[in-house]
Formats: structure tokens, sequence, C-alpha cells
């Protein structure tokens, strides 16, 4: 089986289009250039059209699907088949989704985007090389228990530990499957990881609120002197402020408030928009999971946190996503599937570098 059958995803329009006859509101005219990039007479164009594009994905009108061509179509529609029929193949076919969970993560996950990561070979042990002697970290001893630490020592051992899901399909599912299996399968193990990893951040960043830096509240909209707050609260410690990661209410807030406008610098290119890429404000590049299905989102509404650069703010270990093929024969089922998992530690490795805002 060729595993690169498994990967063969783009953007489409929930009726099967392209995502090329997506049409601009009120206007008419395409969505996108033959370049990929999104189209746009002016700044103000472009940001009505990133917040359409995010409104789509979220709803579900805008979304990832196999590639529709005759050869591709034929392929997929036999690859489900064809890894029932074979072990083999089977575990041929989880292999392909862990690979492809694991790119999408670095494309467009928080935790790989906002932390160093390193990818350990068998044999290494995760150690961490801390930014600066006695800092206070938190540190995550599981997907979901975090610990706050004072760390004298330059170099730190995390605990490993596993972020796995058990993906599984019922034979009639295999049986009726005409290809559209294969998003259903990747959905599931996207939640698992990729949203893994990100919730495991996001519960980290929350631990570190009040122990350098203090919450913001928001009333209202947010306004360029709140975010300039916040942006403060971790220059203020002689770090870089380079990413702001934001819930999608306040993109809202951004483009509707006339002073953002001449700092805010919006993305054009459509990849890079619908991975939660959308613009660079006063220095910050803007991140969100606003793109992503309800069950993939991590963000809270009204939540927004600034964060240093990835080499003062944590670090991130993995041992690769793989996948187990699984079997319910021996419980006297006919489903299968595959264990999808990954060995994983993180250490949020100095509190000053994240500072979180709230809208209250």
């Amino acid at each position: 089986m060729n595993k690169s059958n498994a990967r063969n995803f783009r953007h489409v329009l929930a009726n099967g289009d392209p995502i090329e006859a997506l049409k601009l509101p009120g206007s008419g005219l395409s969505a996108l250039s033959s370049n990929g990039e999104i189209n746009a007479h002016d700044k103000g164009e472009l940001l009505e059209a990133i917040s359409t594009i995010m409104s789509m994905s979220a709803s579900g009108e805008i979304k990832q699907e196999h590639v529709p061509s005759e050869e591709i179509s034929r392929q997929e529609a036999e690859l489900v088949a064809q890894a029932n029929a074979s072990l083999e193949d089977w575990a041929a076919l989880g292999a392909a989704v862990a690979d492809e969970i694991s790119e999408q993560a670095s494309r467009a996950g928080f935790m790989r985007n906002l932390a160093v990561g390193k990818t350990l070979r068998q044999g290494e042990f995760p150690n961490v090389y801390m930014p600066r002697h006695e800092v206070q970290a938190v540190i995550s001893t599981s997907p979901t228990q975090m610990g706050y630490q004072l760390i004298r020592d330059r170099q730190f051992r995390p605990s490993e530990y596993e972020v796995k899901s058990n993906v599984r399909v019922s034979q009639m599912e295999l049986d009726q499957s005409s290809g559209d299996l294969l998003r259903d399968i990747r959905d599931q193990a996207m939640e698992a990881i990729m949203t893994g990893e990100d919730r495991i951040w996001k519960r980290a960043a929350d631990r570190t609120v009040g122990r350098a830096n203090d919450l913001t509240y928001i009333s209202g909209e947010l306004t360029p002197k709140m975010l300039a707050s916040m942006q403060e609260q971790v220059t203020d410690w002689n770090l870089s402020a380079n990413k702001a990661i934001i819930s999608n209410d306040f993109w809202k807030d951004i483009i509707g408030n006339p002073e953002f406008s001449s700092f805010l610098d919006p993305v054009s290119k459509f990849d890079l928009v619908v991975n939660g890429k959308i613009g660079t404000l006063v220095g910050l590049e803007l991140m969100t999971d606003g793109f992503r299905a309800q069950n993939q989102r991590v963000l809270d509404k009204g939540e927004i946190y600034v964060v240093s650069s990835p080499e003062n703010h944590g670090v991130y270990t993995t041992r690769g996503v793989r996948s187990t093929p699984t079997d319910g024969a021996n419980q006297g089922a006919t489903d299968k599937g595959w264990l999808i998992a990954e060995t994983f530690s993180f250490v949020l490795a100095n509190v000053r570098s994240v500072a979180k805002g709230q809208r209250v």
C-alpha cells in the first residue's frame, strides 16, 4: 500500500466544489487567485475575506477533503477495502494517518508553534535545557496534571507520558465506506493528538496566571491599550513578546477597531490562514483555533495569550506519533482500528514568558 494515498487532502466547500469556487460576499468574485492568495483590493477587503473564511471553516462550509481527481478517488475507494482485507495494509493505513497528524500538528498546533520541539530516538532521555538559572516553571506530568516547580539547574529531566486515543470503526462502516471514512478516522486522531497537545499547553499556560504576570481583565472590546499592557507584562522581564493566541471573537474586535488598523498586517496566503495564522499586530504574530472544527478547538470564548519566543517559553519532546492496529474480535465485536499514541513531555520553562487576558 502507498501511504501517500491516505494523505491527499485539500480544502473544499461543503458541497464538494473545490475551494477555488469560493466567492467573496457581495462582489461575487472568486475569493482566491491562482497562486493561492486571497483576492482583495485593499486591507479592508482582506480582513473581511479572512473573517468569512473563518466563519465558514468553523461552521463546516469549508472542510478538508480528499483531492477530487478521478484517479485518486478510485484509489481512495479501494484503499479502505484493501486495508480491511490485509493486516499488513491495515497497519500501513494507520501509519499513514499517524504521519499526517504529526504534519498537521506542526503546521497548525499551538504547542508545536510556541515551544521548542525535540524528537527523541531510542535510548534518549528528555533532557531539557532551561533558559536561565532558578527559573519558575510549570511541569506537565500527564495530559491533565500540571505541577509548579522552581528549577535551579540549567538542565531538567521531565516525566514522559502518553497522549493517545483508540480510534475504532465498525465492520458495517468498513463495508459501506467509499473513502470518506478516512476523513472521519483522521478527525478522531487529530482531536486526540494535535488537540491533546494544545490542551496540555493551555493547561500549563493557565497555571502561570498570578505567578509572575497577572490576569488582564478585558471589559467589552479588546483595545490597543489592553493588548499593550499584556505585552509589557512579558517584555518587562526582558523577554520578547512574539505571538498572540486569540479566540475567534477577538478577531472581530481587532478588525472593527480603527485604532488597530494601521498596526495590523493580515496574512493573504489561504493555506496559512486556514491553519490559524492570520496576521501580525504590533509585532505579535496572531494565531487562532477559530478555523478548526468545534471538537478540535482548545480556547474558550474571550481568551487571549501573549507569548514569548519558543526558546524562552517551553520545550516539548516526542517520540513520534505511532499507530498500533487493534481488533475487537477477542471481545466478540467486529470493529477494528488503531491505538494512535505518542510518548510526550512538556515543560513551560519560564512562567514570565506568557500573559493571559480574559474577557469579562
